[in-house]
Parts: structure tokens; sequence; C-alpha cells
């Protein structure tokens, strides 16, 4: 083949087919990088409400160990109270 014909080769067949496989490789990418977007999204809110959901129930959990203690040393000191009055009483 001749420099011409190699010129013709060039223009007609190969840069289009290469422009052809560019512009699908850059559609692929682009459908890549929003797979990839959604899922860092999709992925980070999860993160974000289980974390969450681990707060609160650890919130829950604890708030109600300090409920029960709470309503324990109440319920002591309100015994204590009667026994030391009906210890008066009696005296």
């Amino acid at each position: 083949m001749d420099g011409f014909g190699e010129l013709m080769q060039l223009l007609e067949n190969d840069i289009p087919e290469c422009r052809r496989r560019l512009k699908e490789s850059h559609a692929n990418l682009e459908k890549v990088a929003s797979y990839c977007e959604g899922n860092y999204l999709q992925v980070r809110q999860l993160y974000w409400h289980n974390l969450w959901v681990d707060v609160t129930d650890t919130t829950v959990v604890y708030t109600s160990q300090i409920h029960y203690r709470h309503e324990r040393r109440v319920a002591r000191d309100i015994d204590s109270a009667f026994l030391k009055t009906e210890i008066i009483n009696e005296k």
C-alpha cells in the first residue's frame, strides 16, 4: 500500500472505528461512575442509618438501666421511710 492508500485507510476506517470505540468506552465509564456514585450514596445512607439505630438502641438500653436503678433506689428509700415511721410510732 502506498502512503495515500494508508492515509485513506486511516481516514475512512481506522479513525472512525477508534472514535466509535472511544465514544462507547466513554459511555460505559459514565455508567460505571453513575453506578459507583449511587452505591456510595446508598452505603453512606445505610451507614448513617445503622449508626443512628445503634446509638438510639444503646441510649434506650442505658436509659432503661438508669430508670430501673432509680426506681429501685426510690423503692428502698420509701421502704426505709415506712420502717423508720413504724419504729418511731412504736416508741
